[in-house]
Formats: C-alpha cells, structure tokens, sequence
C-alpha cells in the first residue's frame, strides 16, 4: 500500500519512530495540522501516525544529508 512505512523495513526504525511520532503529532504544529488532515480523511489513528512517522523519517534524511537544522516549516509547507 502505498504511503506506508514497508513491512520489510527495519523493525527497529519502525519501533524507534513509533513514539516520537506520537509526540510530535501533539508537539509539533505542523505534524498536528498534517495529522489532523488525515483524520478528516477518514485515515485511522495508527495510519496517521505511520504517516507521521514518515515524514519524520524523510526529515531525518533531509538533516543528516544537507546538514542542516530542523525545520518544520519547510517539511509541513502548504
């Protein structure tokens, strides 16, 4: 299914983002306004968190690759 961390990922990252997705889904204004997007869509609670902890993935590649710090406004822009 398309939009969904892959089964054949690594368990570990999966468990590893499970709660800072969570968290920034409360913390974080632009992870909540995604969040609650996705549940005016109809989307379940743990799809919106598989597809926060997503985003937070590409945010940690994004940082890690260009070196520069997070930003949540260039990840969550409109």
């Amino acid at each position: 299914v398309p939009g969904q961390i892959a089964f054949a990922c690594n368990h570990r990252l999966r468990r590893a983002l499970w709660m800072p997705g969570l968290v920034a889904t409360k913390h974080c204004p632009g992870c909540a306004a995604f969040a609650d997007r996705l549940r005016k869509a109809g989307k379940a609670k743990k799809h919106v968190n598989i597809a926060v902890m997503r985003k937070l993935a590409s945010a940690i590649a994004a940082v890690l690759k260009t070196k520069t710090p997070y930003d949540h406004k260039l990840l969550f822009s409109p």
